[in-house]
């Protein structure tokens, strides 16, 4: 590690909201079938709870899978620490967290989420700026595929945290604390945000640290 390395944490995850895709599915069973797509209460609330039910079994039986690639896949200076995923409802919560030596190394992370499968760089459009006496990061969320009405895309969230040990010197997070020797900053985009992004759209995310 570098006399100007800058170690880091940091997060990326996801709050979906799954229960309009639950009701979209089971109209559309009804309409090929030829049925009337009116729902009842009792058949959409029995349809909620298999659903949530496989979302637990898909995550116990391909998150220890899906580390090992990642994992495997990694640069060097970064460790993966364990998935996290919780469910209120068909409100789905998932976490990916990276322990970094350097932050410089944000750029060029990347992992494949299934062995054979191309790799990804989440913070691709990020970029990490050493300056005099300053560490200043500055980047985007990743692109996502998102569709639907704008209240059901509110209810989808995309969150970006970075923890420092080093002073917060400015940022435009969405949150900010401090918790003993480290500074914890958190930006959170809606999908109606994501979804209305424009392709020169900069700095969404911007942070200066001290050196």
């Amino acid at each position: 590690m570098s006399p100007a390395a800058i170690p880091a944490t940091v997060r990326i995850g996801t709050v979906s909201d799954m229960a309009p895709l639950v009701e979209k599915t089971l109209r559309d069973v009804a309409a090929l079938g030829g049925g009337a797509p009116e729902l009842t209460a009792e058949a959409l609330e029995a349809a909620r709870a298999r659903f949530a039910e496989e979302l637990d079994q898909t995550f116990a039986a391909g998150a220890a899978e899906v580390e090992q690639s990642m994992q495997r896949t990694l640069p060097k200076g970064v460790k993966l620490l364990p998935l996290e995923a919780s469910r209120e409802g068909l409100v789905v919560t998932s976490v990916t967290t990276f322990e970094v030596d350097d932050l410089r190394v944000l750029p060029i992370l990347q992992m494949a989420f299934e062995p054979g499968q191309p790799r990804r760089r989440p913070f691709e459009a990020f970029t990490v700026t050493v300056e005099d006496g300053a560490v200043t990061i500055e980047g985007m969320p990743p692109p996502m595929a998102l569709e639907g009405p704008e209240d059901e895309l509110r209810a989808q969230a995309l969150r970006l945290a970075l923890e420092v040990e080093v002073p917060v010197l400015e940022s435009n997070a969405t949150s900010s604390r401090r918790a003993g020797d480290r500074t914890h900053l958190e930006w959170r985009f809606d999908g109606a945000q994501l979804r209305a992004r424009s392709a020169a759209d900069r700095g969404w995310v911007q942070a200066r640290l001290q050196r």
